[in-house]
């Protein structure tokens, strides 16, 4: 369960490995012997945003990091939906399709030719769980053919934190 604490962390992580990053980047252009003032400042900065983080409460900061984090409630009545996207079938023999939201149970996958493609260089699904499915290349299939796929089953609804 990932609450307001673990949000406030990670938001101050994100601010002092940000900050961190960009005064590694004047440094290294500078290549000053001592510590220079904008370190010092950039410090300050950071010490600051974190102060502000921890006393502000749903501040822009959190917000932020909250947004991308997504959690799932196993408890919520799953609806039925789609989930769907592109791949290129390249001179591997098999690929992997992850969902962007998990599935209750097995979804069916299906191949769409929107290309026109022969019959025989459609791949074929193989290994679906509720999280991923794979595409295999027939032995056929030129390399580089564009197909969509669509996962159809019961998906897990998403958690508001």
């Amino acid at each position: 369960m990932i609450n307001k604490a673990v949000i406030k962390t990670i938001t101050i992580i994100s601010i002092f490995g940000g900050i961190a990053s960009i005064l590694g980047l004047i440094g290294s252009i500078i290549t000053a012997k001592s510590i220079a003032w904008y370190e010092i400042l950039g410090f300050a900065i950071c010490l600051l945003l974190s102060i502000f983080v921890l006393l502000v409460p749903e501040n822009i900061f959190e917000k932020n990091i909250k947004s991308k984090i997504r959690v799932y409630d196993p408890d919520a009545t799953p609806i039925v939906g789609d989930q769907m996207g592109k791949f290129t079938i390249y001179d591997t023999t098999s690929l992997e399709i992850e969902f962007e939201i998990p599935f209750t149970e097995i979804p069916s996958v299906q191949i769409i030719n929107f290309e026109g493609h022969a019959r025989d260089l459609i791949p074929t699904v193989s290994n679906v769980t509720i999280y991923k499915a794979t595409v295999s290349r027939k032995d056929s299939t030129p390399w580089g053919k564009k197909f969509k796929w669509v996962a159809r089953g019961k998906i897990i609804m998403p958690k508001s934190l």
